[in-house]
């Protein structure tokens, strides 16, 4: 039902996109509509208003906090706000293509080189929360035990060695995505190669045999959490998508509060008009999206929307600290 919805959606999207051209082309994409969207494209198009596209990861929309700030953005610039989640570096990637007009991202290195690189037009820093590592109340890798409940590196350590012994298990994105990106920089800073000693054929844990103790799953934080849930694993993952999901899990925080490796940024970029793919936007249209890409930056950085942001709670939880500074490429 869900593959029905999103074609249906995008044969929307194209007629309405493109206009005069013809529904075959429409179709023809919509074939690959996995390919050049990926993840669920959230947002209705409203009649005779202009549509802003955004690429964004899985955390924003998985959180709510996109559903929350939607109909303010509509409201005041008339348009409609049409987003597709997936992980930090498909969203890139879907920018670089110019099938988005902004991002809404954390993975701040590479959103600096996207801009670096002619990409983008700009970035905004917006927001920011905490990654944390979950796992079983049995605590198999002694990292309570240990004291290692606010260092994250110790804690990647001895997930290893407790993994490498047959002692416990490992979820990871396996995705590319933001949080996947700083997975992989802890298990650097805590020692390892992640190519040649975490991500390995011999350390994958098989379905079927039930060998090897990490899994990269390859999916979205959501679908993440619920398998470490099934599996007793340790996961590393975002607060605010834990806290949304917390409620229907059988793990808890083992490691939080390491302010120096696990926070969390994100950044909104405008991606640069001169690269917006043409089956998007025609020509008449382009310097529309982007002026609309701008207005959607300039407004979320603003003192009424960071302080909607800060607003923003589940479960009386604060899920985002607003921290724009204004400062354009940061």
């Amino acid at each position: 039902m869900l593959l029905i919805a999103q074609r249906r959606f995008a044969v929307r999207f194209l007629v309405k996109k493109m206009k005069a051209k013809m529904i075959f082309a429409a179709l023809l994409v919509c074939a690959l509509v996995g390919t050049c969207f990926g993840g669920c494209i959230e947002g209705i198009f409203g009649d005779e208003k202009p549509v802003l596209l955004m690429a964004t990861t899985t955390s924003t929309q998985d959180t709510g906090l996109l559903d929350y700030l939607k109909p303010l953005f509509e409201q005041k610039y008339n348009c409609t706000l049409v987003w597709t989640a997936v992980g930090t570096g498909q969203a890139l990637e879907i920018g670089k293509r110019g099938d988005a007009d902004i991002l809404l991202v954390h993975s701040p290195a590479s959103e600096k080189k996207f801009v670096s690189d002619g990409f983008g037009g700009f970035r905004y820093q917006v927001m920011y929360n905490y990654f944390t590592i979950l796992g079983p109340s049995s605590d198999p890798a002694g990292i309570e035990a240990a004291g290692a409940a606010s260092n994250a590196t110790k804690a990647m350590k001895l997930i290893y060695r407790a993994g490498s012994a047959g002692n416990c298990k490992f979820i990871s994105r396996g995705d590319n995505s933001g949080t996947h990106t700083k997975e992989q920089a802890l298990w650097k800073a805590a020692g390892y190669n992640y190519t040649a000693q975490i991500a390995t054929a011999a350390n994958a844990y098989n379905k079927t045999t039930g060998t090897g103790w990490y899994y990269s799953a390859g999916a979205g934080m959501g679908t993440c959490l619920t398998m470490a849930s099934e599996m007793q694993s340790y996961i590393f993952t975002d607060e605010g998508t834990y806290f949304s999901y917390m409620a229907n899990l059988d793990l808890k925080q083992i490691v939080k509060n390491d302010t120096k490796n696990l926070k969390n940024q994100y950044g909104v970029i405008v991606v640069n008009h001169t690269r917006l793919n043409p089956t998007n936007h025609t020509s008449t249209d382009a310097n529309i999206s982007y002026n609309l890409a701008v207005e959607f930056a300039d407004w979320i950085v603003s003192p009424e929307i960071q302080e909607k942001i800060k607003e923003y709670t589940i479960g009386g939880r604060r899920l985002f600290t607003p921290n724009a500074n204004g400062i354009k490429n940061p």
